[in-house]
């Protein structure tokens, strides 16, 4: 993930004049990310397969699917931080962001 600075119109922003602020890298086991802001936050919400054996005597669940929700700090874009990991069971559907509250939906398949 790019986080660039450059002339912005308030609509787009002029990519031949950009610069290169940071560069994060993301775990490359995540998909179906959704990038959201709220001031000084960054907000990715991604899924991601794990591969694990399945016991099917153990759980009626499929729990090689994660969701991912990771809160960045990026007040300071020199230094970016995370302030919160969170990590559960389940495949992202949709995220939304709004007035500060976070709304993840995610499924959660049922294995036979």
């Amino acid at each position: 993930m790019y986080i660039l600075k450059g002339p912005y119109n308030g609509t787009t922003l002029d990519l031949g004049s950009a610069n290169i602020v940071k560069i994060l890298k993301l775990p490359s086991t995540y998909n179906t990310t959704d990038l959201l802001i709220d001031g000084n936050k960054l907000v990715l919400v991604s899924s991601r397969y794990l591969n694990l054996p399945y016991d099917q005597n153990k759980s009626f669940f499929e729990k090689n699917t994660r969701t991912n929700v990771v809160v960045f700090d990026i007040s300071n874009k020199d230094k970016i931080s995370i302030l919160r990991l969170f990590d559960f069971p389940g495949q992202i559907q949709e995220s939304r962001l709004s007035n500060g509250k976070l709304t993840v939906v995610s499924n959660l398949w049922f294995s036979w």
